[in-house]
């Protein structure tokens, strides 16, 4: 095939591939209190704000979502 379609909307792998490379590369490069993370599919903010609790259990987890894909509020997903 020229092209792989890797649906991550509905892809578990999403969150864990965040869980195990980009939770730890914003653990060992600062100390953060605070993580804000645009929702597209969920799975960055899933994966890595899972891991971050885990090291702060008192960190904040804050998600924005984007206007021009508005799914938490019942929209559709953008380009």
């Amino acid at each position: 095939p020229k092209g792989y379609i890797l649906s991550q909307f509905t892809n578990t792998e999403n969150p864990k591939a965040h869980y195990e490379t980009t939770g730890p590369e914003i653990e060992d490069s600062i100390h953060c209190d605070v993580f804000v993370c645009c929702i597209g599919t969920g799975g960055t903010i899933t994966g890595a704000g899972r891991y971050l609790r885990e090291k702060n259990p008192n960190i904040h987890i804050v998600g924005v979502e984007p206007s021009e894909s508005p799914i938490l509020s019942g929209g559709k997903p953008g380009p």
